[in-house]
This record gives C-alpha cells, sequence and structure tokens, in this order.
C-alpha cells in the first residue's frame, strides 16, 4: 500500500510537470511550508523534546477539463527522547494529504482519483475540516451533475486503511468500502446533503445541512448514524492524545460569523446521543468521548498582523458502575492555541503557543489517572505564489 501511495504522488506530480504548457487555460498556484513545534513541554510520558521538522509542498492546478493537486509532507524528527544522550534525527514517512486528480470530459460528469466530494453541512468551522461520513464519492469517484444545483456520487475508498481492506494474515484485500450520495443546493435557503458510507459493510448515514449567510453568519448542521460503533471524529493534539468522537450516533453542528471590524467568529458543537464503551488499545483504556465542543476568534489587526485563538473542550460521560477502569464522569480534554501570524509579500510567519490538559489518560486503574499538562511553541514559514 505504501508503494501505491508513492506511485500516486510521483504521478501526480509528473502531470504538473507538464501542465503549464499542455493546458493552457489553467491556473496554477505553489505553497512551501516548513514549521515545527520547536519544543514539547511534557507529554503522556512526561518527556520534554524537540519534536522535529514538518516539510509541506503543494501544487495545484485549476483547469476547464483536470484539476489537479499534489500535496506532499514529510518529517523529521528526534529518534530519541532522551536530549541528552543518543539523540539523532531521522526521517519518519511521507503523507500525500490532499492529492487528487479530477477529470471532467462534459460539464456534466467528473471523474476522480481521490477528488472526495464531502457534504458542505458536514463543516466544522473551528477545526477547519469536514466529516470524514459526509464523503459521497471515493478514492475512485464519479460525480454527476444532471441539473444546476444537484451532485450525486458514488466511490470506493482504497487508501488510508478503507475501501479494499488489507488482511495481513490472508495476505488479500478483503471487503469494499463503498460510498454514495447527493447533495442539492436551493437558491436562497441552503445546501441538503444525503449521504451513505461502507454500505456493504458498516453502513452509515448522514444528513446534513448548511444554511447561506444570514446577516454574515453560515449555519451547518448534521446527523450522522453508522450501525457498528466507532469513530465519527478526531480531535488532533500536538503534544498528548488524539481525542476520538466514537458511537453510533452524532449530532454535529457549526456557526462561523464574518462580521465587521475584521473580526472572525467560529463556534463546533459534535456529540452522541448514547453513552457508548471505551477502547482498549496500545496497553491502555481510552475514552471513548461523546461531546465536543470548539471556539475561534479571529481578528486581523491590519494588512500584515492576523491574531487567531482557538479552544477546545471535550468530555466523556462513561457512567462505567462497578467497573474498576472507568470509576468516573465527565473527565475533561482541553486545548487553547493562541497564535500570531505575519505577511509579507509572498511569505507568511506564523507563532503561537499551544496548550493541553488532558485528565482522561488511564494507564491501569481510575486510581491511578493523573491530570497531564502538555504544551509546544508551533511556528512556521509559508512561501506561496
Amino acid at each position: 500500500m505504501k508503494m501505491f501511495h508513492k506511485t500516486l504522488a510521483i504521478g501526480a506530480a509528473l502531470v504538473f510537470a507538464v501542465m503549464g504548457t499542455v493546458f493552457a487555460d489553467g491556473k496554477i498556484s505553489f505553497e512551501n511550508k516548513i514549521s515545527t513545534n520547536t519544543y514539547r513541554i511534557g507529554d503522556y510520558n512526561g518527556n520534554q523534546r524537540f519534536p522535529g521538522i514538518a516539510e509541506r509542498m503543494k501544487i495545484e492546478y485549476l483547469g476547464d477539463k483536470i484539476d489537479a493537486k499534489a500535496d506532499i509532507s514529510f518529517w523529521l524528527y528526534r529518534y530519541n527522547d532522551d536530549i541528552e544522550k543518543n539523540s539523532q534525527m531521522a526521517f519518519d514517512g511521507f503523507d500525500f494529504g490532499d492529492t487528487y486528480v479530477k477529470f471532467r470530459p462534459i460539464d456534466m460528469l467528473q471523474l476522480a482519483i481521490r477528488g472526495n466530494e464531502k457534504a458542505a453541512g458536514s463543516y466544522f468551522p473551528v477545526l477547519d475540516t469536514k466529516l470524514g461520513h459526509g464523503n459521497y464519492t471515493g478514492d475512485f469517484g464519479v460525480l454527476v451533475k444532471p441539473i444546476e444545483g444537484l451532485s450525486i456520487g458514488t466511490g470506493i475508498d482504497f487508501l488510508d486503511g478503507y475501501g479494499f481492506i488489507y488482511n495481513d494474515f490472508a495476505e488479500s484485500y478483503d471487503r469494499i468500502y463503498l460510498n454514495l450520495g447527493a447533495e442539492y443546493e436551493f437558491k436562497k435557503i441552503g445546501t441538503f446533503a444525503l449521504t451513505f458510507n461502507d454500505v456493504i459493510n458498516n453502513f452509515s448515514l448522514g444528513v446534513y445541512a448548511k444554511i447561506p449567510s444570514v446577516k454574515n453568519f453560515d449555519i451547518y448542521a448534521g446527523f450522522t448514524y453508522q450501525h457498528k460503533a466507532g469513530d465519527f471524529l478526531c480531535i488532533p493534539s500536538y503534544v498528548l492524545n488524539d481525542t476520538y468522537l466514537r458511537g453510533n450516533l452524532l449530532l454535529s453542528a457549526g456557526v462561523e460569523y464574518r462580521g465587521i471590524d475584521k473580526f472572525v467568529l467560529g463556534a463546533d458543537l459534535a456529540t452522541n446521543l448514547f453513552v457508548n464503551g471505551n477502547a482498549y488499545y496500545d496497553g491502555h483504556y481510552h475514552p471513548s468521548y461523546d461531546l465536543y465542543t470548539g471556539l475561534k476568534v479571529s481578528y486581523e489587526i491590519n494588512d500584515a498582523f492576523n491574531f487567531n485563538c482557538t479552544g477546545s473542550l471535550a468530555f466523556d460521560f462513561t457512567d462505567s458502575g462497578n467497573n474498576e477502569y472507568f470509576n468516573y464522569c465527565g473527565s475533561p480534554v482541553i486545548s487553547i492555541y493562541p497564535e500570531l501570524s505575519y505577511k509579507m509579500g509572498k511569505h507568511t510567519f506564523k507563532a503561537g503557543f499551544k496548550m493541553e490538559f488532558d485528565h482522561s489518560y488511564n494507564t491501569v486503574k481510575s486510581a491511578e489517572r493523573e491530570a497531564l499538562f502538555g504544551a509546544c511553541l508551533p511556528i512556521s514559514w509559508t512561501y506561496s505564489f
């Protein structure tokens, strides 16, 4: 599978190499970002360490018949957590992020590789991501637009562990991950979508809506059901542990306000409707969170400087009864991240301070749990044209 990823990325890069001359009707954009968390103050093992440097390159082509993007990242990190002893730097793999190729032989038809189409109403403004269950095409996808405002799609996922799921023991791909759905935009009313994910195996259903701007507000809402309890949403962590909302039934909502005086406000909310069990992996018990909420505030100080601050809160409402491992309820995970950016021509510099508080990490029993605090200082330099 890794070889397939590399082949896909190399193929996309070769496409970009000739697009500028072959397709005169399109536009090419480029972005290169170098970033690091600079220094980590504590993690779930209590380590203090330099977390490494990330390099991300994005090249995008937008044309009448073809859209394509090569999105490639790799990391250089410290091989040994102990800064004082035997510490060395090493590469830590590649990621191909939002790499895709979309081809439109006619106006109403689109064929795509990794051109995943997700419902507009599944968007979370604070996390700046869409819910995975909102996808209604796939890594191999077909999108049809028979009339204005209507999109009908289907597709098969095969990357990142989905689709033709590979069984290491049988050395074969043993199931198909099939998606389908439709989205329709009603003028002045909103955009509504119905999606079906993994219809052959773990069937899931999503209903999503985006309400158009009303006095500078964008509103997003969704209802998601999956037959087998599993992950709905990941809130990524720089320092401690990624936080996952899991379950069978999820309600999601988001709102974004772009008002006067260059202020932007955003809020996220996601909750499952039934308390579910917790997950055991990596030799530890981990909560399956039931509620996530996020808030962001952004202010454009002037043409060069912009201030942005995000915060999030997650709870696990597990009521374990006599379960010795989870005799608690509502252990919070809190994240606070203020950031300042400076733009100078084609260059953008960002620096921030990310703080995380996690009272849920459980090594063996609830009596041995302790609150964890971690922090890092993310900085980045982006060049684009």
